[in-house]
């Protein structure tokens, strides 16, 4: 009983609580055999060797920028490009239905990855 709880009294459930939750939990196959699912899979693969490729021409592209900022005595951390880039890649992944969170979080990873080139 909850009310009569000695420690975490806040977190405790009721019985009809529990039951509620417990309805509520949905369970499904875990791995699935499904033909259905093959074009979607295939098309995912594609597309994330194209992301891949991509990726990896990109981060050729920022050793390149790592080696004249070297040569120019240019740090590889200019914010106001970071800034612009940032804002305006998000404002693009809206255009695409894509989330705030799921860019910023993406351009922070290849980012980093792309100052650690330029900075080797």
């Amino acid at each position: 009983n909850p009310e009569d709880a000695i420690t975490d009294a806040e977190q405790q459930i009721t019985p009809t609580q529990y039951r509620f939750l417990v309805d509520g939990l949905k369970f499904g196959k875990h791995e699935v055999e499904d033909d259905g699912l093959a074009p979607y899979r295939r098309k995912v693969d594609e597309l994330d060797s194209l992301l891949i490729s991509t990726l990896s021409e990109r981060m050729q592209v920022a050793k390149q920028i790592g080696t004249y900022k070297s040569d120019n005595n240019i740090l590889p951390l200019q914010m106001n490009r970071w800034n612009q880039i940032l804002t305006s890649r998000i404002a693009q992944g809206k255009e695409h239905g894509l989330t705030e969170e799921l860019v910023e979080s993406m351009y922070e990873s290849i980012h980093k990855a792309s100052l650690k080139i330029q900075s080797e």
